[in-house]
């Protein structure tokens, strides 16, 4: 038994490809941001944008597919909006500006 766990474990991990971050040039690239908080108090956590960061443009992505580790550890992934494509020159540019008082 434990040998035949093994062996599904090893085919699973060989034929997953959605998640295996092989990019080809110009596929899209999604950068998440995580909940945020300090360090000395995992149980403080902030979704990242109620914090004065600025969120890119696009509103939409592909395909997103939450996993179990995610849910089980409390992961609140949010889309960071910025258009961000694999191997793709893209020219300096400014996305947002934000004014912070104290």
């Amino acid at each position: 038994l434990p040998t035949v766990l093994l062996f599904v474990q090893l085919i699973s991990g060989v034929l997953s490809d959605e998640h295996n971050h092989n990019y080809e040039n110009g596929d899209e690239v999604v950068l998440w941001m995580n909940t945020v908080g300090p360090y000395h108090n995992r149980q403080e956590t902030y979704p990242y944008f109620s914090l004065p960061f600025c969120k890119g443009p696009k509103s939409e992505i592909s395909h997103y597919h939450e996993t179990m580790g995610e849910a089980l550890q409390g992961v609140e992934l949010q889309f960071s909006g910025l258009d961000i494509d694999f191997k793709t020159d893209v020219k300096k540019q400014q996305y947002c500006e934000t004014s912070l008082s104290e």
